[in-house]
């Protein structure tokens, strides 16, 4: 190709980048790496100069990740890729924070594992599997650590297995402020009200809860996002005496782990 060409072939590249832009400002920015094959990003900024919206990344011109940010805070979704286009990972940000599930993938698209965060920390249960969809292993986190682990075989068989079917470490929320704090026992307490327990919960396993609390028997006790939740548990003043008792099943209704926790706090 001739050097006159080249350039007549360049300038109508360019006008029609500048005819792009001027019909949607965003995609320039993506025609642009695709003919230039740069590595950018591509940003979006608020009247303050913050940045906000949708922010996309390009390695060689292929979208490498996609994420977004509310005044100048990462907020929402953020999607990584792999270079063929397939997603690597998936997980979601609140105010600059990790927060709820993340997934992660082969490039094959299969599930390498799922997990999910609270306040930017690990927290619940993290599974992991093969780039063919079998389970390796489980690991149940609390808010300060590991507290259940359990691993697999090829045929789904359990290898390995420690810890407890729920966490010593029960939980409440300080009301006054967004701190987490911990019950130990004969400890006494001011701004608390809910009461948490961390649960694990394994593949083929079924975790089982009884709950008592003066002696008084909690009923419907549910399992969300690895929590029991107990609502104004710690609503009045006073000595409460907690009881945990807790079972894992497998699917014939065998108890394969068994823990007991008995507690005594004060509220002031």
């Amino acid at each position: 190709m001739s050097n006159r060409l080249k350039i007549t072939t360049l300038l109508f590249s360019v006008l029609l980048l500048l005819i792009f832009a001027s019909l949607e400002r965003e995609k320039i920015y993506a025609g642009y790496i695709k003919l230039l094959k740069k590595t950018t990003i591509v940003k979006q900024y608020n009247n303050k100069g913050q940045l906000n919206g949708e922010i996309i990344g390009y390695i060689d011109g292929n979208i490498d990740v996609s994420t977004n940010f509310v005044n100048g805070l990462r907020d929402g979704l953020t999607t990584e890729y792999y270079k063929n286009g397939q997603v690597e990972n998936q997980s979601f940000f609140r105010h600059n924070k990790r927060e709820g599930e993340e997934v992660e993938y082969y490039e094959n698209g299969k599930l390498n594992y799922k997990r999910t965060w609270k306040n930017n920390k690990g927290y619940g249960s993290i599974y992991h599997y093969t780039n063919d969809s079998k389970i390796v292993n489980y690991d149940g986190l609390d808010i300060v650590n590991l507290f259940f682990y359990m691993e697999y075989d090829a045929t789904g068989k359990t290898t390995k297995a420690f810890g407890h079917c729920f966490s010593s470490n029960i939980f409440s929320y300080d009301l006054n402020g967004d701190s987490t704090i911990i019950l130990s026992n004969n400890k006494a307490y001011q701004n608390i009200a809910d009461l948490n327990i961390t649960i694990a919960t394994p593949p083929n396993l079924i975790p089982q809860i009884n709950l008592l609390i003066n002696d008084k028997p909690i009923p419907d006790i549910k399992i969300k996002d690895n929590t029991i939740n107990v609502k104004d548990a710690f609503f009045d003043k006073g000595i409460y005496n907690i009881k945990i008792t807790g079972d894992l099943m497998n699917k014939n209704r065998r108890i394969v782990r068994a823990d007991t926790l008995n507690l005594t706090i004060t509220k002031n």
